[in-house]
């Protein structure tokens, strides 16, 4: 890389943490009521997006480069659609013309069609939470805040004070990654609860991982 190239690069991460420390700490704004937890939406997480890109000099641009679709049977017995989609994200300083490229993949199982919208809304809003390295306002557990650094779920917690892990929870991929790298999933039920369909996802997203990584 030349010195030209390697000062627009300094440049553009600049300001991706400017934006990071504008954006900050967000709060939780939505609830799923069926597994109890609360999670920033990606309506806010958008919103904070848009109000700081253009006055930071940047443009994200995403695309979807591949999609897999399997069909199988819930527990209830519903025919369900699980939707993997691998995203690519280019990051661009809009003053230099400078860009950067980075991929990320978003998987979510529905009954009613709507999987792979789904999945590409998880993937764009976890991918803009890790390159902004936003923070929620309920994370209090230094632990579970560097779940994909250190965790190793060896300390069981009582059940009543376990959250419920699911796709919307914001701690999801950083869960999926941990496993990806080779942990037991089964430690996962130390700190969390977790519904089977759910868990077999939680499996099937660290595969999906793994073999992306490995590729």
């Amino acid at each position: 890389m030349s010195e030209t190239n390697l000062e627009k690069m300094a440049a553009l991460c600049r300001k991706i943490e400017i934006m990071s420390m504008q954006i900050g700490t967000m709060k939780h704004d939505g609830t799923n009521q069926h597994s109890r937890y609360s999670y920033t939406s990606n309506e806010s997480m958008m919103s904070a997006i848009r109000s700081n890109l253009s006055s930071n000099g940047l443009s994200i641009i995403p695309s979807v480069v591949d999609v897999n679709e399997n069909e199988f049977k819930n527990a209830n017995g519903k025919l369900t659609i699980r939707s993997i989609v691998t995203m690519q994200f280019e990051i661009v300083d809009t003053e230099t013309g400078y860009s950067i490229t980075e991929q990320f993949v978003g998987a979510e199982n529905d009954t009613g069609g709507k999987s792979l919208q789904q999945a590409v809304t998880q993937c764009n809003k976890y991918f803009l939470f890790k390159l902004f390295k936003v923070s929620s306002k309920d994370e209090t557990d230094g632990d579970e805040k560097t779940v994909e650094v250190k965790q190793r779920f060896n300390d069981d917690i009582d059940n009543d004070a376990k959250q419920w892990l699911s796709p919307d929870h914001e701690k999801w991929n950083n869960v999926v990654a941990w496993i990806a790298r080779g942990n037991n999933p089964a430690d996962v039920r130390r700190k969390y609860k977790i519904s089977r369909d759910n868990y077999s996802k939680m499996v099937d997203d660290a595969q999906t991982i793994s073999e992306t990584l490995n590729d």
